[in-house]
C-alpha cells in the first residue's frame, strides 16, 4: 500500500500505476504461492489458511482501491464526457466493491470454521457486482480495452484466492 501510494503521488500516469501495483501484487501472490492441496468446499480450513486468506482480502482491497483511483484519474483525462463519466462511476464504484469483499473474506478468515465455499461465495457476489456495475455502462466491457485494467483485478484475484487451496471458479 506504502509503494503504491507513492507511486500514485509522484505525477505518474494514472493507467501505468494501476498497472504497476497490478503488477507488484502479482508478484506478491506469487511469492505466497506454495504447493497447497486443495480444500473440499465444506471442510474447515486450517488456522495458517486462514491467516493467508485474512493478507489477501486486505491486500485485494488495497489493489481495488488503488484500480479505482486511477480510474478516477484517467477520467481527468479523458476528452469524451460519457467515458469519462463512467470512468468516475467505476472508479467510485471499484473500492466499495472491494472493502465489501474484504469484509467477507475477514468474516470468513475470522469464523471458527471458515470454508472454502464461503471464500466461493464472497468472490461469486463481488464478480457478480462487478460485472453488473460495469455493464451497467457499458454491456461489452469484457471486450473494451478501456476496461482491461478491471479484467487484469478479476484475473489477480482469483490467483491470489487461490493459494488458500479453494478452487475460486471463473
Amino acid at each position: 500500500d506504502t509503494w503504491c501510494h507513492s507511486v500514485f503521488t509522484n505525477n505518474i500516469p494514472p493507467l501505468a500505476i494501476m498497472k504497476s501495483c497490478i503488477a507488484v501484487l502479482v508478484l506478491v501472490a506469487a511469492a505466497s504461492a506454495r504447493v497447497v492441496p486443495m480444500h473440499h468446499t465444506n471442510d474447515c480450513l486450517p488456522n495458517t489458511t486462514l491467516a493467508l486468506l485474512s493478507k489477501v482480502a486486505t491486500d485485494l482491497s488495497v489493489v481495488s482501491n488503488y484500480t479505482g483511483k486511477a480510474l478516477v484519474a484517467a477520467a481527468l483525462l479523458e476528452k469524451n464526457a460519457t467515458l469519462a463519466d463512467d470512468l468516475r462511476k467505476i472508479g467510485g464504484d471499484i473500492p466499495t466493491l472491494g472493502v465489501t469483499l474484504d469484509n467477507n473474506l475477514q468474516y470468513v478468515a475470522r469464523s471458527s470454521c471458515g470454508q472454502c465455499s464461503g471464500i466461493v461465495s464472497a468472490v461469486d457476489n463481488w464478480v457478480d457486482a462487478l460485472d453488473t456495475d460495469l455493464k451497467s455502462v457499458d454491456p461489452q466491457w469484457e471486450e473494451n480495452k478501456v476496461w482491461q485494467q478491471v479484467d487484469k483485478l478479476l484475473k489477480l484475484a482469483f490467483a491470489y484466492l487461490e493459494t488458500t487451496g479453494c478452487k475460486i471458479k471463473k
